[in-house]
């Protein structure tokens, strides 16, 4: 195990960042991060206003366009990117509202 691999196990142990999205009947623990209107490049093709991001340890089973709901509301998946010591994911959702 890494030294990030702990840094993220230590992160998802503190309690007051932890919140829970759910996504096919599974739950996860996540940390939200707002992120300012941003644009990005999806297989879709360029795609703006992202919502925010989650962060998930790994396993996550999500994948892109699948539906989330966090915070009471549903989102779409529209990237998804693990982190360099393969402990986490850092997934950005985007308003199903949104094209």
């Amino acid at each position: 195990m890494t030294i990030f691999t702990h840094a993220i196990s230590d992160i998802f142990k503190h309690r007051d960042f932890i919140e829970m999205c759910f996504c096919d009947g599974v739950s996860y623990e996540c940390i939200c991060t707002s992120q300012p209107n941003q644009e990005i490049f999806t297989e879709a093709g360029l795609v703006e206003d992202i919502a925010f991001s989650l962060r998930i340890q790994l396993p996550c089973f999500l994948k892109l366009n699948d539906e989330v709901i966090f915070r009471e509301k549903q989102y779409k998946v529209i990237r998804i990117l693990t982190d360099s010591a393969n402990a986490s994911v850092t997934v950005d959702l985007q308003d199903l509202s949104k094209p």
